[in-house]
């Protein structure tokens, strides 16, 4: 488990920064002329004046300065070496977007090789403890090769643990190769200095968070802290001793016979988000240090509220749950999206092309024309609807189904396998954090 870094990953402080190593920079040059294939194609997606090389290109600092022109925003890219500024357009420019998409397969490449490297002397799983949002780089393209399963950090309590465990899942999901997803790290509380317990408060409360991770697909729980060095680390177990019987209670009584049959053939019930969010909770996130932060929403681990015709929430037999994915039809699950205006449009509208499972499109779109197989149900219209949220007026095919209407006007309506629900608000938030996604009770198969 992380055979070379602890938690790797880039969050939180570091992940709006830039790397500058002359060895990245040469490689993302390659990455850059096999993607664009020309500096003419390269300056066009990056909506910035003539770029004398791909070795110029690769090296640019991108900033967005908060100025505008009457064409819209401002934005600059600095070239470290001569001290040339380049301006650019902030909402069109996929500088930024090239620049993290590299940088995370970059980071994806070097766990598959490490990986790889570890298993030619000895054959053992190779697992990366998940961190953060959902990222490229613990998911494995290789059916053969490269790390073999991904490990849940998970700490909190309810609802908290299913969308924590959510980011994992999706990484598993989207590998190529069947992974290895076990539960790494967890507690109820994470910062040592709020514990107010050692362990659990009693067997029936730790049992309730190994199930929860179990329903999120986890084959097995490792009760981080009991073989820790130096010792001050240790929770203390020798104080309440009967939390080791506790553990093994739960193992003879949830991951055995019946029940352990049952845990291996058990899926979690999802639905995939596209694009992947970003880290929200630090300022600037990695995305949002340079390129707009309304362009889209979603992409979040979070569990769904199913709702009836009139809007009234609707219990589930079990929970169903939204998690992020960056290849929308890769595992024909339904897939939900949101991108309201460039440049996030102009990046992720191309990937749901060839994409022939359920897309559920839910949210306002601002840039029309850009995203022809959504936006030819859309109209300029704006209305406020009766519950103080705002609508978009859409307009179905002549063979469409409307799905929702209010006034008259159409703010639901399904297409085939499209679907789309273009009222605000869809996605609830408890402060910064998703709390739910609201979704209509319909045949989604269809």
């Amino acid at each position: 488990m992380d055979p070379f870094s602890n938690e790797m990953g880039i969050w939180n402080n570091v992940e709006s920064m830039q790397v500058s190593s002359p060895a990245y920079q040469l490689q993302f040059a390659r990455w850059l002329e096999n993607r664009y294939g020309s500096l003419v194609a390269l300056q066009q997606a990056w909506q910035v004046e003539a770029i004398a090389s791909w070795q110029v290109a690769s090296r640019l600092v991108p900033w967005s300065s908060g100025l505008t022109k009457p064409e819209g925003q401002c934005g600059y890219a600095l070239d470290p070496v001569t001290a040339e500024i380049y301006t650019l357009n902030p909402n069109q420019s996929q500088l930024w977007d090239d620049y993290l998409l590299f940088r995370d397969l970059s980071v994806q490449e070097y766990n598959l090789k490490v990986s790889s490297a570890i298993k030619e002397i000895v054959d053992v799983p190779v697992i990366f403890k998940h961190t953060g949002l959902f990222k490229d780089y613990f998911v494995n393209p290789s059916f053969t090769s490269g790390f073999d399963g991904i490990g849940m950090e998970v700490y909190g309590t309810a609802d908290t643990l299913y969308s924590k465990a959510g980011y994992a899942l999706s990484e598993a999901i989207q590998s190529a190769r069947t992974m290895w997803l076990v539960v790494t790290e967890t507690e109820m509380i994470e910062t040592p200095s709020l514990k107010t317990i050692v362990g659990y408060p009693n067997f029936e409360v730790m049992a309730d968070q190994f199930n929860h991770l179990l329903q999120m697909g986890a084959r097995g729980v490792y009760d981080f802290g009991l073989h820790l060095e130096p010792v001050w680390l240790l929770k203390n177990y020798i104080k309440p001793p009967e939390q080791l019987k506790w553990l093994v209670n739960y193992r003879e009584e949830f991951c055995e016979g019946e029940n352990l049959q049952r845990l291996i053939s058990h899926k979690p019930r999802v639905l995939l988000a596209y694009p992947p969010g970003r880290n929200y909770w630090f300022n600037p996130s990695d995305r949002g240090a340079v390129l707009p932060a309304d362009d889209y929403l979603g992409g979040f681990s979070t569990r769904i509220v199913w709702l009836d015709e009139a809007g009234n929430h609707q219990p589930s037999e079990m929970p169903w749950w939204i998690v992020p994915t960056s290849n929308p039809g890769h595992s024909g699950m339904p897939v939900v999206v949101n991108f309201q205006d460039a440049p996030a449009s102009l990046r992720f509208s191309a990937a749901l092309v060839d994409v022939n499972t359920p897309i559920i499109y839910l949210g306002l779109r601002k840039d029309l024309g850009a995203v022809p197989r959504l936006d030819q149900y859309f109209t300029s219209e704006l209305v406020t609807d009766a519950d103080g949220r705002q609508f978009q007026v859409l307009k179905p095919s002549a063979s469409g189904q409307v799905l929702y209407q209010s006034q008259g006007k159409a703010w639901g309506i399904r297409e085939g396998k499209l679907i789309i629900i273009s009222k605000d608000g869809w996605l609830q938030l408890q402060g910064k954090e998703p709390a739910a996604i609201l979704l209509p009770v319909l045949d989604w198969g269809k």
